[in-house]
């Protein structure tokens, strides 16, 4: 029962991520969630948060495919940061945290798998 919850909760639980993700970077950076540490670290937390959750509800979806996904949206946040009433910088370097934690998420997620493979069934 309760693994038929979480089966049916995975694909909505990583698109509400992808929402909240993006809602968070575009907010002013006063208001934005952050976790009290640089602001790399949450790039790092996210996307490592975001690719796991999307190799959990899609793990039939081939891996280049999920990576090539989430880059596409660290780019978009990062155009949209950019646009002057965001009130937010747009970084390079940014781009390259959130690739961090896609490849440590990718790598978490390996190993998540070989531990308890139930998780992706």
């Amino acid at each position: 029962m309760k693994s038929d919850i979480f089966r049916r909760l995975r694909a909505p639980l990583f698109w509400l991520a992808i929402v909240a993700v993006y809602i968070a970077a575009i907010m002013p950076a006063s208001e934005a969630p952050t976790l009290g540490f640089a602001d790399k670290t949450d790039h790092l937390v996210a996307f490592f948060t975001l690719t796991i959750l999307g190799r959990l509800a899609y793990q039939r979806l081939p891996r280049l495919l999920l990576v090539g996904g989430l880059l596409t949206l660290g780019i978009i946040i990062e155009i949209s940061q950019a646009v002057p009433s965001v009130g937010r910088d747009a970084s390079v370097l940014d781009v390259a945290w959130d690739c961090a934690g896609i490849i440590v998420g990718l790598l978490a997620a390996g190993h998540l798998y070989r531990r308890h493979p139930v998780l992706f069934q």
